[in-house]
């Protein structure tokens, strides 16, 4: 260890004794073989010469510099994507510090356009360790940061962010209305609010009987989700429940709002609203999450006997040894007698019956 060390205080002595030049000559032949250390002193002295600049120049040398870390040729393979996401995060270091200065609205500006060349990036890059994820998140950051700092026209910048959110494919400004909330102030909400509403309202409410309801899934999704965050700062509980109610087109989206009228002390409207769903996709039992609600819900307000019933009615329909489990769970040693009762059903799997015969 001591040899390492005092290898260092030698190596430290010789380059002291070098003239600055012959200093400036060893490293950029070092950075001619070393694809790294290049990545990072051209980062560093592009940051050095754009700072003394106007915001334009910086602009536009930092934004070269971008283009050239997230450019990714045919493809970036696993064993490349981390070096790939390196030069990409040297190339973000590189006007992290800006958000915090007078430059900070340049930032602003850097931290987008990273934002969307790494997005159109993704498509082309092995991103199994998600690197890019990482990357999105530390542009992000740094974007809101450059908001708190340059506080651009508030209702610009809620356009801006709502677009962006909307067209959001991995998770970009999710959110926003909250983050910003400081930057936007009231006329920047307002705006976020009014555009979100807009949209909303020309969305038809969707149902069981909606054809392909996953294509407009995700835009039903984010809408409420933003004028969820506005109906909470109301305090308008019944506002964020009918919210819910707009998109009731599989199992999961009664389950969701039977939940969330749980959590909120409105179990007997939970009741409702799981049975609803229950009614209205009773033609199949392959996800059994709403009819166990719906049996547990029965359960607790007293009402043992219908929630057996409806137990051995969907295990009659569709035997299964998850569904057992529940049933056994509710009901005791009524379910395990009910479940063997119809164990000479050919499609019951043979795991439930093995179940229902220990007991």
């Amino acid at each position: 260890m001591r040899s390492g060390a005092d290898a260092f205080d030698r190596i430290r002595t010789h380059l002291k004794a070098k003239g600055g030049d012959a200093l400036v000559d060893l490293i950029v032949g070092i950075a001619e073989r070393d694809p790294a250390l290049f990545r990072k002193l051209d980062s560093a002295s592009t940051v050095a010469t754009a700072t003394g600049g106007d915001d334009k120049k910086i602009e536009a040398r930092l934004r070269k510099l971008i283009d050239g870390a997230t450019r990714t040729g045919n493809f970036v393979d696993f064993r490349a994507a981390q070096a790939w996401a390196a030069g990409v995060d040297e190339a973000i270091s590189a006007f992290a510090d800006l958000a915090s200065t007078e430059h900070a609205a340049v930032a602003l500006k850097l931290a987008e356009h990273t934002i969307d060349r790494i997005v159109k990036a993704i498509e082309h890059v092995d991103d199994s360790d998600g690197y890019c994820t990482e990357l999105l998140e530390r542009a992000g950051t740094i974007h809101l940061a450059a908001a708190i700092t340059a506080r651009p026209e508030p209702v610009a910048l809620a356009r801006n962010l709502y677009a962006r959110e909307i067209a959001s494919e991995y998770g970009s400004f999710v959110g926003a209305a909250e983050d910003y909330a400081g930057v936007l102030g009231d006329a920047g909400l307002n705006e976020y609010r009014r555009l979100a509403t807009e949209r909303w309202a020309k969305l038809p409410p969707k149902s069981s009987r909606t054809r392909n309801p996953q294509d407009t899934a995700v835009e039903y999704r984010q809408l409420c989700n933003i004028l969820d965050y506005f109906a909470e700062r109301d305090g308008d509980l019944e506002q964020r429940i009918a919210l819910r109610t707009k998109d009731l087109s599989a199992p999961w989206n009664y389950i969701e709002l039977a939940k969330f009228c749980i959590e909120h002390g409105r179990e007997e409207e939970a009741l409702r609203i799981a049975q609803d769903g229950l009614h209205r996709f009773d033609d199949s039992y392959s996800d059994d999450r709403l009819l166990v609600l719906v049996a547990g819900l029965l359960v607790k307000f007293g009402r043992q006997s219908e929630a057996d019933a409806l137990l051995q009615q969907a295990f009659t329909q569709a035997p299964g040894f998850r569904l057992y489990q529940h049933w056994r769970k509710l009901s005791g040693a009524s379910a395990r007698d009910g479940a063997l009762s119809r164990g000479s059903k050919p499609n019951w799997p043979r795991k439930a019956a093995a179940a229902a015969a220990t007991g």
